[in-house]
Order: structure tokens, then sequence, then C-alpha cells
């Protein structure tokens, strides 16, 4: 057992701040007691103390959609063979974002199109000890039209079309051990690539199976026909309005923004675009003004859909190369600046998002009973959001993960 007790516990409700707390850890890794740390270290005498001087502790960051073994847009893609990286590759990669996710406060992911099998053999290895890591809730392969968005990724997707066959690509990956269900209804144009009825069909073979499923849907044609279907989580949503999102809320759909890789993919398109010795390209115009388009939209909407009540989600979605695998730090302070408060901001990456994972008596919570995930920063991020990155140790199931050299 051991006692870790800082100035300040941010608890992850969206409200609870406990200054000067303190956190008993018992020998099975949970949260035996949490409180003022005069009152915990006067009951338990006999434990050692650890204090965090200047520090505040959180709970573990959860990233609701991670890719954790995405390989297709590293620049070496092509170069290690005709098919890309081997399935060696791809381990050793995603081994490696597994360390730098714990670096990063993460400590659960999940999973949203991944190679075939990798998902798995991540669950293996992280039972075995061979790796390190945040836990993973698994959605195996996206299931997309035939041709539809991202087919491009070799081994990340299964092509379905039709009620029958959507639902089989669903058996699927249940067979194959996924926990949830991702699907693709949208690309870079305004239409759904699903129809309503494979839309539904899919969340009908889920949900009457008792799986949990969520939708790529960044137009509000997507969006819509999302809604209407009753995915569990809606991602991206980058054009829902303020109507899609009240009849999101009232059918109990949660909302995954990611505005990192959002505002991440313009300014990324933005640095390309400077570096060009040439004019853009007709289809590199209609990106950069889809792009520029997603962003002004979400600017303009965020606020006012929060406003409805609609339950947010932390998930990041980096794809670009030479970025941090799950950067939820950077998601929290996004949420920032388009109006949440921190403690707000916190909860989506924290409590909600395990609510959504139907593991709130696990994680995402500072509470007696739960997993010891904490994340400890120095300084206050509710006095400047940024302190967050300032990581000094992560926890996960009592033990350090990761701590600062």
């Amino acid at each position: 057992m051991k006692i870790i007790k800082a100035d300040q516990i941010i608890v992850g409700d969206g409200q609870t701040i406990l200054d000067n707390g303190a956190i008993l850890i018992n020998d099975e890794g949970r949260i035996e007691s949490v409180g003022h740390s005069n009152e915990i270290e006067a009951k338990y005498t006999d434990v050692n103390v650890v204090y965090k001087e200047n520090c505040t502790i959180l709970p573990g960051l959860i990233d609701m959609h991670v890719h954790i073994g995405y390989w297709w847009s590293k620049p070496d893609a092509n170069e290690l063979g005709k098919n890309g990286y081997s399935d060696y590759d791809i381990a050793f990669l995603t081994s490696k974002n597994m360390r730098e996710a714990l670096s990063l406060g993460v400590t659960t992911i999940r999973t949203v199109t991944d190679p075939k099998g990798l998902n798995q053999a991540i669950k293996s290895a992280l039972n075995k000890k061979y790796i390190i890591g945040p836990r993973v809730i698994s959605s195996e392969q996206g299931i997309i039209k035939t041709g539809g968005h991202a087919w491009q990724l070799k081994g990340g997707l299964i092509e379905a079309d039709g009620p029958w066959e959507v639902r089989k690509a669903v058996r699927e990956n249940i067979k194959n051990g996924a926990d949830w269900i991702k699907v693709m209804a949208s690309h870079r144009t305004h239409i759904c690539e699903y129809t309503q009825e494979e839309m539904n069909s899919i969340v009908d073979e889920c949900h009457r199976t008792g799986y949990k499923c969520c939708v790529h849907a960044s137009t509000f044609e997507a969006a819509e026909a999302a809604i209407e279907a009753g995915f569990d989580t809606i991602e991206h949503a980058t054009y829902m309005d303020v109507d899609l999102a009240e009849k999101a809320k009232k059918k109990g759909i949660a909302w995954v923004p990611t505005l990192s890789v959002l505002f991440g993919i313009l300014d990324f398109y933005n640095e390309y675009e400077k570096k060009l010795q040439r004019p853009l390209k007709k289809d590199e115009i209609v990106q950069k003004k889809y792009l520029q388009d997603s962003v002004d939209t979400i600017n303009k909407n965020f606020l006012n859909i929060y406003k409805t009540g609609i339950k947010i989600l932390a998930g990041t979605d980096i794809v670009m190369p030479n970025k941090p695998i799950t950067p939820v730090i950077d998601e929290i302070a996004y949420l920032c600046k388009l109006g949440l408060e921190p403690l707000e901001a916190i909860k989506c990456a924290t409590k909600n998002s395990a609510e959504v994972l139907d593991m709130s008596d696990d994680i995402g919570l500072i509470k007696e009973g739960l997993l010891a995930d904490l994340l400890i920063v120095e300084g206050n991020p509710l006095q400047d959001i940024k302190t967050l990155n300032n990581i000094v140790q992560v926890y996960k199931d009592g033990e350090i993960v990761y701590k600062r050299n």
C-alpha cells in the first residue's frame, strides 16, 4: 500500500477539486481511500507517503479514437517492401506507440480501425507483460462500402455492401475479438456512403448481440443517417448542427469531435502548401477548401452544440507522420479553446469516456474502489491548461508506468 499526496486532486467528474488531497492505493492496484491528506495520513499511519509538491493529480486519460498501428502514412510506408510494412514492422511500431501513449498520460484507448489481428495481439502481449501500454478496447477492422473512405488502407478494412453483407462484416469482427464495431460512413464530400437501410442493419446487428458501435460521419448527411440509425458514438460529425445534436442526445449518442486531427490536418496541409514549388492541383484545392470549411464550421457551432447537453468524449485520431499517437492533452486544450472550462474538458477525457465504455466501475474518476490510473502533472491545469503537458508520473493499475527523468 502507498499514499500519494499533492497540492490538489482533480477528481474527473467536472466539478470536484480536493485541495491538499491524498490517495491511498492498495495492493490490488485500486484506490482504497481518497480525501484530505491530513485525514488519510492520520488514518493510515504505517503507510509510506509520497508527496508531489506543486503538483496536481488527475485520473488517467482515455483516448476514444486511436489507430494504434497506423503505418499507412509513414514516410517509409512503401520503402520496406512492395506491400508496405510487414507484420513485424507493424508490431514494433505499435509497441512504440503504446509506450508513447503512457508517456502522454493515456491509460486507456479505444482503437477504431487497425490492421487485422493487431488488436488481439496487443492484448495478448499486454497480458503476458511482453509490452507495456494503455488497456485496449478494440474495434478491429473498420467496415466500409466497396471503394469507401480509406479503402486504400491495406489490411485495415472490410468492404461490405447491402444489409446482409454489412451484418456479416459485423459478425466477422466480433468473431475476431472486437469489443466495439467501427463503420465508415463518409469521405470528404457531402454524401453518406452507406444507405439508411445499411446503417440501420449495422446498428441492429450490433445491439441485438450486445455490442456497441461507432461511426465515422464527418458530413451533415452522414451524421444525420448515423443518428437516425442509433450508433452509440459519432466520430468527427464536423457539420452536425444543434438540431441534430439534440436528436443525438435524446438517443443517448455521444460525440467524439476529434479536434486534434481536424485542426492538425489543416495546419499540416498549410505547411505542405508553403513548401510546394508549384500551384495546388485541383484535388488539393478541393481538399484544402473542405478542411478550411470544416474548421470554420466547428468554430462556429461547437459551443452551441455543447450546450444541448450531448455527451462529448475526447478522441484524437492522429494519423499524420511525426505526431504523437494519442495527444489527448492537446484535445483537452482545443476543447478549452472552443469554450469549455478546464474541468469540463478534463471530464470529456475521463468520466464521460469511461461511462460510454461501460467501465465506470474501474476507470474515469479518482474514487474509492476504482483502479489507480493516475496522471500527475506539475502545476495547476485549472489556471493554465498547458500545465497538463508537465507530466511527472503516470500510474496504471497502481503501478508507475511512466516517470519524468
